[in-house]
């Protein structure tokens, strides 16, 4: 607040003098004067001039006579700024007006109509107030705080009447672009191509950035469906969905899950750059990395820790944890190009445990291409029958887990030859066994044996009756 002096007209000769009273009138108005003119408090002032150049006059008498740091002006703005902006006070030159510090104002910075505070800083008056955000004419308002939150500190707030958003930070708070009622945007540059996509919410840096006319998604996390054109996807978590377009009805939660998705829909990743790669649809992938690298198969399920890792382009597949207790991918199965396999557990499973016997379909009507079993009695009698312990893996020589009766399928496959059906021979570096089918020509061999045994008997039958 500038300061004057209020000199009265009469001065006492001597401390017995006698003050008139007609003197006393004249300085009572003099002070009633001085004190009910506002630009006498806290400068108070009226802005004159042009739009981008204000002129400020304090009353005669408190006018300051250079500028001092820390002079505060309240001004009343004339004309709507249109860009920056200088002051010049009493005709004692022109000084920029800035906000935050150094920045120039911006159109719509001074509204016509509104009180403004500027302190001078030594080399500049700083915008330390708002300008009326219902003033017309004015695109955005902005506020400064400081700390305790009073002006002039480092927070900044802008309210944006061109879509209605708030930033705070430089974290944007509305509608996002098109101005659609039904989005909800929180994070800078989130659904800032939209135009027409409606019921959207985009929180995070970035998400669904690329959107425009996609609706019914939820990005939350930076990044988050950045390249989205689709509907209806959900997508948690850093770069989720990251270069999904068209694919739609799509839910990823975690880092990078559904990272290269582009076109595949109805997929659910749940957990780190799970289904990354994928371009399929209708795919469930749960556990770090499950899926990781499937690329166009389709209606796959994969729960573990990297279940299904290697699958590219296999369908139907299902894979249960293939992780051993040492922590290492070991699946029984590891489909590529391969479809409709069931796999569960990993080669480091010692037991299995059910209830009951699992109860297998075995409907003729779902069955064709009859025909005899080719091997018997001569088959079995060539098997050789072993004791034998699991190896962990087969780097080690030491077993694991308990004694097993059986075969080693090497043994069954030489017998077997070219076309085998009880050794599963389509890995050669992992021959697997079909119990079931073992089955089927140890009966063959009982009944040849049965045979052999009854024309035996009937033999010496015939010779007792002799």
């Amino acid at each position: 607040m500038a300061t004057t002096s209020i000199t009265p007209t009469y001065t006492f000769a001597a401390a017995s003098g006698s003050l008139p009273l007609s003197q006393l009138d004249s300085n009572y108005t003099q002070i009633t004067t001085f004190l009910n003119d506002p630009s006498n408090y806290a400068n108070y002032l009226v802005a004159s001039g042009t739009a981008n150049q204000l002129v400020v006059t304090f009353a005669a008498g408190v006018a300051p006579t250079s500028y001092i740091t820390g002079l505060t002006l309240i001004v009343k703005i004339s004309i709507t700024n249109t860009t920056s902006c200088v002051i010049d006070v009493n005709s004692l030159g022109n000084k920029n007006i800035t906000k935050l510090g150094t920045t120039a104002l911006v159109a719509g910075d001074l509204v016509a109509n509104a009180i403004v505070v500027l302190v001078y800083d030594g080399t500049r008056f700083q915008l330390t107030s708002a300008s009326s955000a219902s003033a017309a004419g004015g695109s955005n308002t902005q506020v400064q705080f400081n700390n305790s939150g009073a002006f002039g500190g480092s927070t900044r707030l802008i309210w944006s009447t061109t879509d209605s958003s708030l930033t705070v930070y430089d974290v944007t708070i509305g509608r996002g672009a098109g101005g659609q009622s039904s989005n909800t945007v929180v994070g800078n540059s989130a659904l800032i191509s939209n135009t027409t996509g409606a019921s959207n919410t985009a929180i995070g840096r970035n998400a669904l950035y690329s959107n425009v006319t996609g609706g019914n998604n939820t990005a939350v996390g930076t990044y988050a469906l950045f390249a989205n054109t689709g509907s209806s996807n959900t997508a948690v978590g850093l770069s989720a969905l990251y270069k999904n377009t068209s694919g739609a009805y799509n839910a990823a939660f975690g880092q990078e899950a559904l990272y290269n998705n582009l076109v595949g829909s109805s997929n659910i990743a749940i957990g780190w750059q799970t289904l990354y790669t994928n371009t399929g649809s209708n795919n469930t992938a749960i556990g770090e990395a499950a899926l990781k690298l499937n690329n166009t198969g389709g209606n796959n399920t994969a729960v573990g820790y990297f279940a299904l890792l290697n699958n590219t382009s296999g369908i139907a597949n299902t894979a249960i944890n293939p992780i051993n207790s040492a922590g290492t991918y070991a699946p029984v199965f590891d489909p590529t190009t391969q479809s409709d396999r069931f796999c569960m557990g990993s080669t480091g499973v010692t037991n299995a445990y059910i209830q009951v016997a699992w109860t297998v379909v075995s409907d003729a009507r779902d069955k064709t291409d009859f025909a005899p079993v080719p091997h018997g009695l001569d088959f079995v009698s060539k098997l050789k029958p072993t004791a034998y312990r699991y190896k962990i893996n087969r780097e080690t020589v030491s077993g694991h887990g308990p004694v097993r009766y059986g075969f080693k399928a090497q043994d069954v496959l030489a017998l077997e030859g070219d076309a085998p059906v009880i050794v599963d021979a389509e890995d050669l570096e992992k021959l697997r066994f079909n119990d079931q089918s073992m089955i089927a020509v140890l009966v063959n061999a009982l009944q040849e044996l049965k045979s052999i045994v009854d024309a035996q008997a009937a033999e010496i039958a015939e010779l007792k009756t002799r």
